[in-house]
Order: structure tokens, then sequence, then C-alpha cells
């Protein structure tokens, strides 16, 4: 569903090595190997993504989740609205990095969040939780409108699902409700 992936539409400076504190570098990739258990992305599609104290870690551009190791992460530093900029350590990181950053700028409540696809649950969601119209991917649109909904789960129409939690360890529960639709 939705729009062809061609990478991210955002410009990027790399500023070296992911500078993050380890132990949010491991919860993030403790929880990315909890997700096998219901996601099986064929290609790199969806995100994951930690709040720490200087910005977030997110999925690499281009990286498959469920398959994420320290060298596939990037840290977001900062994320220029006006320029459509981001600075980060390590990787180009995930198209919808702007999507994650209006999160944890306008709910700081929100310490967690996870994208993925999955046409077939998105169709047997429909009008279970508030959806976000249809929007190019990686788009400050789509960003700005996926920022908005308090609610836990939100679907993004012909896209995918958005799971936001305070706690990363909360996103495989919320997962596992979730399946249970089918």
């Amino acid at each position: 569903m939705g729009e062809e992936y061609k990478g991210a539409k955002f410009s990027c400076k790399i500023t070296g090595g992911i500078t993050a504190d380890d132990s949010r570098i491991e919860e993030l990739l403790q929880i990315d190997s909890a997700l096998k258990e219901f996601l099986h992305p064929n290609k790199n599609e969806g995100n994951l993504s930690v709040r720490t104290k200087k910005g977030f870690l997110i999925k690499g551009a281009g990286e498959k989740l469920t398959k994420l190791n320290k060298d596939s992460l990037s840290h977001v530093i900062s994320a220029e609205e006006s320029s459509f900029f981001v600075i980060a350590e390590g990787k180009t990181p995930s198209s919808e990095s702007f999507m994650h950053h209006f999160i944890y700028e306008n709910q700081p409540e929100i310490n967690a969040i996870l994208h993925f696809h999955d046409d077939s649950l998105l169709e047997k969601a429909k009008g279970k939780f508030p959806e976000v119209p249809e929007l190019p991917y990686g788009s400050m649109e789509l960003a700005r409108e996926a920022s908005g909904p308090r609610e836990s789960i939100i679907t993004l129409k012909n896209h995918g699902f958005l799971l936001k939690a305070q706690s990363p360890k909360e996103l495989p529960k919320m997962l596992k409700e979730l399946y249970e639709l089918r």
C-alpha cells in the first residue's frame, strides 16, 4: 500500500559515531528482537525509536526491523523543521525521523515509538483507532499529522500503524494486543 520507498526525503549531516547511553541502545535492540514474534518485514519497512537525553535512537535508513544491531542505528540529535534537515550520529536515520521527532517533542510522556506495515491487519483495524489521512511517507505533512493524536495506537491510512509507549517494554505487549484483532 502507499507510495514506493525511495529513501529519506530530508537532508542529513552525520557527525560521527553514536554517543548515546549504551543501556538505551541495548534496550532498543532487545525490543527489536522481541518484535520477531509478530513482525516479518520483507524489506526495510517500518521503524523503531527510543528517546535519549540528547534526542532519540532510531533504526537507520534501509535497515530491517527485527534484525537491528548497534551499527544499524542512528542517534538523531536535532531535526530542523524549517530546512527539513537532521543532524545525527551513526547511520542516516529512518525516513520517518521527523514523525518520531514531532511525537517526542509534542508528547513528553512518550519514550518509545514503533511504526510498522501490515496491510491485512490494517484492513481489520479500520475504524478501531484514530486514523491519519493518507500522506506521502517521510513528508513533513505526515510527520505533523501523526504527532497530533494522543492515543497509543493510530493508523496511517493505506500506510501502516504507529504505536507510542511510555516505556519501550510496552511495545511488544501493545503489538500482541493489536495482532489479536486477526
